[in-house]
């Protein structure tokens, strides 16, 4: 179990951006403030559903989805864990599958 700390970067979802369009599988990156290591967890809407669990390197993180998504709109949201302790969520990126 991890415990959150304030202090820790909040993961920054670069892609997919704002309000774009992606096929299945969609690729998921971004970017941690502090170019440090950990882990990036990738969350699907408020249901905290794990979609997906990256490595952190140099303060980069990517990663494809496994699973298609259903077609039409989707919220993501990312958090940083290091440590055993994490950030918080990242705000909420909404995107679209066609």
């Amino acid at each position: 179990m991890t415990t959150e700390n304030e202090a820790l970067p909040v993961p920054v979802i670069q892609s997919p951006a704002k309000d774009a369009t992606a096929s299945n599988k969609v690729s998921i990156s971004g970017t941690v403030e502090d170019n440090g290591e950990g882990e990036v967890t990738i969350y699907r809407d408020l249901s905290m559903q794990i979609l997906l669990k990256v490595d952190v390197v140099e303060g980069k993180w990517s990663g494809i989805l496994r699973e298609d998504l259903s077609k039409g709109d989707h919220a993501i949201a990312a958090m940083l864990t290091r440590q055993g302790e994490h950030s918080r969520r990242s705000e909420y990126r909404q995107f679209k599958v066609e």
